[in-house]
């Protein structure tokens, strides 16, 4: 048996992905194991905020369905999000992406609960004509 986080995209749409395919993880000659999840992500951006131009930051924030912050170490890593199989729209483009670690603790629980939030910079594609 293999224990397996169950990191969720909290904002997302759609169903909540399950993780019950263990045909993904690859056993290393070190002992490591890799677990390699294909998974789509969409999301409304409900926080959208415009800067009064045609930039868009949206928040993507990411954390354990069911786990604490005693039982789950979550981190995140201040290096560039990879973008190698991000799909382009036609009307916004990535400008940025940075992230950040959050702990919450709330007034029912005395253990923490940590998330990452990556907060996205898109900036509209003014060359777009409409229907195109």
């Amino acid at each position: 048996m293999l224990w397996r986080p169950d990191i969720t995209l909290y904002n997302g749409i759609g169903a909540i992905m399950t993780y019950n395919d263990d045909r993904r993880l690859v056993l290393n000659n070190n002992g490591m194991i890799l677990w390699l999840l294909p998974a789509r992500l969409e999301s409304i951006c409900n926080d959208m905020t415009l800067d009064g131009g045609q930039n868009v930051t949206c928040k993507w924030k990411f954390g354990s369905w069911t786990y604490n912050g005693l039982q789950l170490n979550l981190t995140h890593s201040d290096s560039q999000l990879g973008m190698s199989n991000y799909f382009p729209s036609r009307d916004l483009y990535v400008v940025d992406v940075a992230s950040d670690l959050n702990v919450v603790r709330y007034p029912c629980c005395p253990e923490p609960y940590p998330d990452v939030t990556y907060k996205i910079l898109l900036r509209r594609n003014m060359f777009r004509q409409p229907n195109q």
